[in-house]
């Protein structure tokens, strides 16, 4: 059975508009330069793989429009129609810094549609697993505004879509972008059907938001866990939080199907953190979370691409994660590893131990709900 894999040349094409790297305006003193959130980091990803035959290996899901009765799961109408109308335009702003360009929603909405039929799949096992690499990315949308570059909630409103038709009860979505999902967690802050998990960089983005304290409320409380690792943190943080937080929440909830919001931007070389991960971080983190959904939902893992801002380091990220979706086998090494290991990250330090340990009480909670 083949791994599941979206894209399309409209998605890598699309331009998110003027700009100079995280300043929206420019001015006399601010050059005019392109936007952070530019599609070539993706593009690259895409070019690698195809490089390396590794496309031959994959089920390539077509992407279609998601229409409004499926992306008004999650969003409001009005929203979803002020962006749309914006968008055939010559766009404009989402809110809280999301900036778009004409044909926005279009692409948005290709993105979606393409990410809800791959979920489709994977839980039918038609194919054994799946990864989209789709624009715009989207765990900071709310309801009814943009926030972070995310106009709508991709992973939101495929897990809603899933579970509608499917009638599911237990959806988990796993975070490791390495700004919070603030958009994802205030969806399902209230509800029990759907785990979220989320290891980012301690008040990286959004300002405080994605405290460990923060655990879901009424029903939904203990089904929100938000692992923070301090600036400085790399590869050893990441697989102590994997290890002594993620998987064993995950065995206790045992959920259906697991998505995964992925962000390439814990990279050591990331401009918008600062974090120490590598390939082989994300080649980890990738390989056990598949090997514990073998046990508790038959494999069923989607992945979507969120952000990651290293054009030249997220391709060899994204290789590792899409080679452990395919077969395991290492095709290429990771030319930056060196660079970041020479910076640290591969040992636990007390004081990042101690803040991921702050999360040990939400799987407590997790475990007596």
């Amino acid at each position: 059975m083949l791994s599941g894999f979206v894209c399309d040349e409209r998605l890598l094409d699309y331009k998110t508009g003027s700009g100079a790297h995280v300043f929206s305006v420019t001015n006399d003193l601010i050059e005019p330069y392109f936007h952070i959130d530019n599609s070539l980091s993706k593009k690259r990803l895409y070019n690698l793989i195809k490089k390396l035959n590794l496309l031959d290996d994959l089920r390539i899901i077509k992407v279609r429009k998601a229409d409004t009765n499926e992306i008004s799961l999650i969003h409001e109408i009005e929203y979803i129609n002020k962006i749309k109308s914006l968008s055939e335009a010559n766009g404009g702003d989402a809110g809280y810094g999301t900036p778009f360009s004409k044909n926005a929603f279009e692409i948005a909405s290709l993105g979606i549609g393409g990410l809800i039929d791959l979920s489709e799949k994977v839980f039918l096992r038609e194919i054994k697993n799946g990864f989209a690499l789709i624009r715009l990315p989207g765990h900071h949308a709310l309801e009814n505004t943009g926030y972070g570059f995310c106009i709508f909630n991709n992973v939101a409103i495929a897990a809603e879509c899933l579970k509608k038709k499917h009638n599911l009860s237990r959806i988990a979505i796993l975070d490791w972008d390495v700004h919070h999902g603030n958009g994802t967690e205030k969806i399902f802050y209230d509800r029990s059907d759907v785990l979220y998990i989320s290891i980012h960089q301690h008040n990286c983005y959004p300002d405080n938001s994605g405290f460990s304290s923060d655990r879901g409320f009424n029903r939904g409380f203990g089904y929100n866990i938000n692992i923070n690792v301090p600036a400085g943190s790399g590869h050893a943080s990441y697989i102590y939080a994997f290890q002594e937080i993620v998987i064993k929440a995950l065995e206790i909830y045992e959920p259906q199907i697991i998505f995964v919001c992925c962000g390439f931007d814990s990279s050591g070389i990331d401009p918008l953190s600062r974090t120490l991960c590598h390939a082989d971080t994300f080649r980890y983190m990738t390989k056990n979370l598949l090997k514990l959904a073998e046990e508790i939902c038959d494999g069923k893992v989607v992945i979507s691409q969120e952000g990651g801002y290293s054009e030249t380091h997220v391709p060899f990220c994204g290789l590792a994660v899409i080679e452990e979706l395919v077969d395991g086998k290492r095709r290429y090494l990771d030319p930056v590893k060196d660079t970041i290991l020479n910076q640290g990250g591969e040992t636990l330090l007390d004081h990042q131990k101690n803040m991921i340990n702050e999360s040990l009480e939400s799987l407590n909670i997790l475990k007596f709900n």
